[in-house]
């Protein structure tokens, strides 16, 4: 099934650039949005519930790992090939098996050794219910409906409050049961409204299909797996120096990075680097297909400006304000993390950089050397850390092994994305 016929042929498409430029707002303000949910909810529910709560997400979220990995490898497939009927099919199938071995072993353990007191079809409900969400928002992705992914960015957070605000005023459901509806009918009403943007946009859902694999969709799978694995070892990274602190520091410098420089982290993240790989991976592989080489030149000129002026703003905001913000938004004994916001601040435009050199990798169909990139962070990270500590163990070696661990990931990238056709100037 070609573009001609699934495509949504949307008014005035919007560019890369103008998308990734509206993200950033709604992805601040969807950060908001979920912080207040949290803080709100804090308020009225047991912390031990809420602790489970979230670690149920999580361990779902890690379950379901392998169908975000699939998003990159989908976009560069659909730009190649065109062929969604194969891709999408290939791609249920997967979704299916995840699903199924999630119910099978993640809900049990869920149920029976974590000790989540609430009704087994929740579970199930809210399994289905982002597995539903991720097919869907990968599709949409694919077809580069940027408009839609930037609504439901937005959308996600702002269900969710609304459905909790529902069952606990109008119908006082309490405690597990009232998280566990709000995220199942936030999932659901998020996919339905998805529905009807393809419904709107005449986007068919092709028919289910059992395919010998060729040699173009063995590709695209081998690029799904190794994609996943670059993602995963994205998130290790993070959960590397949570490791370390606890190894060498103390639970009170573990509380500063886990409550407060974790969480500024990862939101400028979602703020500043996701967009590159919703945004500008479907761009670039589009360009790379078409063989438009100003095209990327011009692009990647762009975002090294961009990522220039956001990083020396980002570096001198938390240079003069990260203490007051630090200490405005947490108790007093967490302002000694506005040291380690203030070293990975200045490193973070190699963290934005990077992101996008990845993408140019991916957009040639260079997977496994972006999986390389992303495992030498983490040799970087022990190097640099261990190394710091032969002069200093003060609690910033691991945030500087950290900080060196995203430089040394943005020289390697660099090196290799320098090598690509169209990608240099």
């Amino acid at each position: 099934m070609m573009i001609a016929q699934t495509q949504p042929k949307e008014p005035a498409l919007p560019s890369a650039k103008s998308a990734f430029l509206a993200s950033m707002p709604l992805a601040i303000l969807a950060l908001v949005l979920s912080l207040g949910y949290k803080v709100w909810v804090a308020r009225l529910i047991d912390r031990a519930d809420l602790a489970l709560f979230f670690t149920t997400l999580d361990i779902f979220a890690l379950s379901l790992l392998i169908l975000v990995g699939f998003r990159s490898s989908m976009v560069v497939a659909y730009a190649r090939t065109q062929d969604d009927l194969r891709i999408l099919n290939i791609f249920r199938g997967i979704v299916l098996v995840a699903v199924l071995i999630s119910w099978a072993f993640v809900i049990p353990y869920l149920k029976h050794k974590l000790g989540v007191e609430v009704h087994y079809w929740y579970l199930v409900g809210a399994l289905l219910s982002m597995g539903l969400w991720v097919y869907l928002g990968n599709q949409l992705s694919m077809y580069r409906l940027y408009a839609t992914i930037n609504k439901a960015t937005v959308l996600e957070p702002l269900l969710v409050i609304g459905w909790f605000a529902f069952a606990w005023v109008l119908f006082e459901v309490r405690g597990l049961m009232a998280l566990f509806s709000a995220t199942i009918m936030g999932s659901v009403t998020l996919s339905a409204w998805l529905l009807w943007v393809k419904i709107k946009h005449r986007v068919k859902e092709p028919p289910l299909k059992i395919f010998a694999p060729d040699e173009k969709m063995r590709t695209f799978l081998r690029h799904s797996m190794i994609s996943t694995m670059e993602f995963g070892s994205g998130i290790v990274m993070i959960y590397l120096a949570v490791i370390l602190l606890l190894r060498y520091h103390g639970t009170a410098e573990l509380g500063d990075f886990q409550v407060v420089v974790k969480p500024v982290l990862m939101g400028l993240i979602s703020i500043f680097v996701f967009g590159v790989f919703r945004f500008f991976l479907p761009e670039l592989s589009r360009l790379v297909q078409a063989g438009d080489e100003a095209g990327i030149r011009a692009l990647k000129r762009w975002y090294i400006n961009f990522a220039g002026v956001a990083g020396v703003a980002i570096a001198l905001f938390f240079v003069f304000f990260g203490q007051r913000l630090v200490g405005w938004l947490f108790p007093p004994e967490y302002i000694g993390a506005y040291l380690m916001l203030t070293h990975l601040a200045f490193f973070f435009p190699f963290v934005m950089l990077n992101a996008f050199q990845l993408a140019l990798l991916k957009a040639h169909g260079r997977f496994f050397q972006a999986l390389l990139v992303r495992l030498s962070g983490l040799l970087f990270f022990l190097a640099a850390f261990f190394t710091i500590r032969l002069f200093s163990q003060s609690v910033i070696d691991v945030v500087m092994g950290l900080s060196l661990g995203y430089l040394g990931m943005f020289l390697l990238s660099l090196l290799l994305q320098r090598r690509l056709k169209g990608a240099k100037g």
